[in-house]
């Protein structure tokens, strides 16, 4: 089952001991990523984007009292986490 997440520009996420940054949210339907090492992802509601080894992303549902969501696609062996939790 895939894990959805709120998420802002600034906030940073832990895949297993790696970072994603968030970086910029364009729109309901668009949200940019950064990875530790600087690569960039652009991750999408109709297609997930693989940001590590058999961790995909895309974006959530938009809900107007609330923030962007990233649903996370892992499997359940890898942890994911927002940092600072």
């Amino acid at each position: 089952m895939p894990l959805a997440l709120g998420a802002e520009p600034g906030d940073i996420f832990w895949i297993g001991r790696r970072q994603l940054h968030v970086v910029s949210i364009g729109g309901s339907a668009r949200i940019t990523l950064r990875r530790d090492d600087g690569q960039t992802f652009t991750v999408r509601r109709d297609t997930a984007t693989e940001v590590f080894p058999d961790v995909f992303i895309y974006t959530g549902p938009w809900q107007r009292a609330s923030r962007a969501r990233l649903v996370f696609d892992a499997p359940q062996t890898i942890l994911i986490r927002r940092a600072g939790w």
